[in-house]
């Protein structure tokens, strides 16, 4: 079984981070998730296997959310269950250490539970991007609204930025899912579009996204640096330049006076680099656009 369970994580894991849908289909096996019986080395090994058993968990909730994103009829979109509720169920059913790694991103000592609070965050602002894309393409959306939503996955967002700050020498050494790169590319490409839609083009180069954007940046750069880490990356050939350039941008001659409660959907500026580094393979909620 433990076989099994390596190979459905690394097809759930791959989906999310190069888009395309997972090879194997729920109704396709039979083997049940991780429980401690399970494991013949659980009290030798009890707090990694107990972060290994959440990590299958929740990749039993990033499957809902894989199925949802790939569906094609929106009729089977519409009555689908509530994703962000999957997800709040399995955060509740947490204890002990393991329930403090998700919800206050402590006990990072534990094996593994780096890796596993990453993956938390990158399940969570894959909920909010989905969330956004079906409230850009409702009719009558509320601007206030979607704002507010933005700030959520925004917030989301800069959880992910902070925990890589946070992260030491035991942690960048400890286990990490290679695919799990991609949520960082995927993070600076949202705090990217936050700034260039729902920000006054005049301040763009003061945006706080953009700032978030470039934290990130920075703390992978240190941690390839000093201890030879590598996960950061792709994310750094793919978004170091563009957010260099962004930063110093000039602002347009015309500024307008309005807030930024309306999104600037329709806000493009001059810069003919952030068209290339949209389409990409790595970008899920591209198949829903």
């Amino acid at each position: 079984m433990k076989i099994w369970w390596s190979i459905l994580l690394h097809d759930r894991w791959s989906s999310l981070a190069y888009g395309t849908p997972p090879h194997i289909r729920r109704s396709q096996y039979d083997v049940p998730l991780p429980i401690p019986g399970y494991l013949s080395d659980w009290e030798r090994d009890h707090e990694a296997n107990a972060v290994f058993i959440e990590l299958m968990n929740l990749t039993d909730v990033l499957d809902h959310c894989l199925e949802q994103v790939y569906t094609i009829r929106t009729e089977t979109q519409g009555s689908s269950k509530n994703l962000e509720l999957e997800l709040n169920k399995w955060v509740d059913s947490l204890t002990g250490d393991i329930r403090k790694i998700i919800i206050r991103g402590s006990n990072l000592n534990i094996p593994g539970a780096s890796n596993l609070r990453l993956a938390y965050l990158a399940t969570r602002l894959l909920l909010w991007r989905i969330d956004l894309d079906r409230e850009r393409q409702a009719p009558g959306t509320n601007a206030e609204q979607m704002a507010n939503r933005v700030m959520e996955a925004r917030r989301t967002a800069e959880d992910i930025v902070v925990l890589v700050q946070e992260l030491g020498e035991a942690q960048l050494g400890d286990y990490w899912l290679p695919v799990v790169a991609f949520t960082f590319s995927a993070t600076v490409t949202f705090l990217i579009r936050c700034a260039l839609e729902t920000e006054q083009a005049a301040g763009l180069a003061q945006s706080g996204s953009l700032r978030m954007a470039s934290d990130l940046l920075d703390s992978l750069r240190s941690h390839h640096k000093n201890f030879g880490w590598d996960l950061g990356d792709i994310c750094l050939a793919q978004h170091s330049d563009v957010i260099d350039k962004l930063l110093k941008s000039e602002p347009p001659i015309e500024s307008s006076g309005e807030t930024n409660v309306e999104l600037r959907q329709n806000f493009v500026p001059d810069m003919a680099f952030i068209d290339d580094m949209f389409p990409s393979t790595w970008d899920i909620l591209q198949i829903m656009e």
